[in-house]
């Protein structure tokens, strides 16, 4: 009797740890790896505009989260429905006072059709910035390390590289969800989607 009261308790704390871990997997960051890179996409459909509305919503973005479009697009194929753009995430995050700092080049591919857009953001490296090393730049690539890998990155610490890495996903998270609010004509400056 005792014993069939222990497996049965033992049975629900399993269940609910299994729960716990599921449920607390759902909020964690949604990445993948794919041939070096660390890739964050989202496919939006049902938009209900043309290619050349959604287009424009895509350079528009970029204008408005990079300063220049021109700076920053790679690719500009309208006809097509391409637009790819390089940036830069800059001190994702900051350690020993101020004095590390971590960066990363990132690429956003955005993909046009009639009323759908996918958004591609990969990343393959991380910056640490430091004023006291390797001349302020050394560049490590991401799924060669922690947490791809067990294998801690030269002169940072395990912390730190996974703080670094846990920071880049975020940022590449955001943009993907900014860029996607505005080719939904949520994001941005509202009047842009307004006719006058």
């Amino acid at each position: 009797m005792l014993s069939n009261l222990i497996n049965k308790n033992m049975r629900k704390f399993i269940l609910l740890l299994v729960l716990l871990t599921s449920s607390l997997g759902i909020s964690q960051s949604k990445y993948e790896v794919e041939d070096g890179n660390i890739v964050v996409t989202k496919t939006i459909e049902n938009i209900g505009e043309t290619k050349d509305e959604i287009y424009k919503r895509v350079k528009s973005y970029f204008t408005r989260s990079y300063g220049s479009a021109n700076s920053v697009i790679q690719t500009d194929d309208k006809e097509g429905g391409l637009v790819i753009g390089k940036g830069l995430y800059l001190n994702m995050t900051t350690f020993l006072l101020g004095t590390w700092k971590t960066n990363a080049y990132h690429i956003l591919r955005i993909d046009i059709k009639d009323g759908r857009a996918r958004i591609i953001c990969t990343a393959t490296t991380i910056i640490p910035n430091s004023s006291s090393y390797l001349d302020d730049k050394y560049e490590y690539a991401i799924a060669n390390y922690l947490p791809i890998t067990d294998k801690r990155a030269p002169a940072m610490t395990k912390k730190a590289q996974e703080e670094a890495f846990n920071a880049l996903v975020e940022k590449m998270q955001e943009s993907v969800e900014s860029l996607a609010q505005t080719i939904k004509g949520e994001g941005g400056v509202k009047k842009e989607y307004a006719d006058w």
